[in-house]
Order: structure tokens, then sequence, then C-alpha cells
């Protein structure tokens, strides 16, 4: 990592705000295929910022910012598991690195330090929900120690149904 880069714990309105620009940038980039188009056309830079904010409010979401040369370039999210039937879980549940900056280790770290959050808050273990068309992240995630569990959730849209597959991992040991 670059030393001009930090990971900063995600406070603040305008951190909510660069994450929720940076997760739309990513799914611009990651699902313009899987996705239907009239959803791009309301996923707009301020998309995500209520629920950032709400579930930083709340407990629910806790956000790390990796900032280079004091801008944000890639973000975390993670907390209790979303989903019944994975109680005492941790949840990976937002992660995007801006496309222009990936390549460079910013993943890794940022994915370091939200397992290890994790098993600070004693989570043994956790999943993160991955779009099954996007092998760049699942083949991030296997590197990172995660492995599907063979369970999927369907994400319905407009004019087709989507299919997240659930990675899971033990919190036991680090990813490097």
């Amino acid at each position: 990592m670059d030393i001009s880069c930090k990971i900063v714990s995600a406070q603040t309105p305008e951190d909510f705000l660069a994450m929720s620009r940076i997760c739309a940038l990513g799914w611009r980039a990651a699902y313009a295929e899987a996705v239907p188009p009239d959803f791009f056309e309301r996923l707009t830079d301020d998309y995500w910022l209520e629920y950032y904010t709400r579930g930083h409010a709340d407990g629910t979401v806790r956000g790390l910012l990796l900032k280079e040369n004091g801008e944000a370039r890639g973000f975390i999210c993670y907390g209790p598991a979303r989903a019944g039937g994975y109680g005492g879980w941790g949840e990976i549940i937002s992660f995007y690195v801006l496309p222009d900056r990936c390549g460079r280790g910013y993943g890794a770290l940022l994915m370091d330090g939200a397992l290890s959050a994790l098993k600070g808050l004693g989570y043994s273990r956790c999943y993160v929900l991955v779009l099954r068309e996007n092998e760049g992240a699942r083949r991030f995630y296997g590197r990172a120690g995660f492995a599907w569990d063979g369970s999927t959730v369907d994400i319905p849209f407009s004019d087709r149904v989507c299919v997240d597959l659930r990675y899971v991992r033990e919190l036991e040991y680090a990813i490097h």
C-alpha cells in the first residue's frame, strides 16, 4: 500500500456519501450486463447514503474507508448477519474499490480490517453475498479464505431475478 493511503472508520455524512458513490460506481462497472438497465437509471451517487447513515447510527453497519491522498478510493461495510438462520454470524455487507484502483492491494487491506473487526466483535464466522456473474469478486473471496456454501439468495429486479451466492469463512486465521 502506498504510504499516502490510510484506512479510517466511516463516521461522517461525507464518509457515507463517499461510500454510496463508490458503491454506485462499483455496481455500474461490475453488474452492467447482469442487472436490468432500469435499475441503473435510478442508481444515483447518493442511492445508498440513507442506508449507510442509518446503519451507522443503529450499529448494524460499520464501515471502513480507504483514503488515498485524502480521497476515498474504496470501502467495506460489515456487521451482524442480516439473514435468518445465521444468528451469531458476522457479514461483509458491502465492499467496493473504485474500478481504476483495483489490483493495488486495497481490497485485501480493507478485507483484513473488516475481518479483524468482526473477530474483535466476537464473531467466529462470517459470510458475504456475491452476484453469481461476478467472477472477479468470487475469485477474490476465494483468495480471502471464503468458500461458497451452496446456498443462494434471489434478488428480484423488474424483468429478471439475479442470484447471489453465499460465501462463508471462519475467522480464526488471517487472510495473509
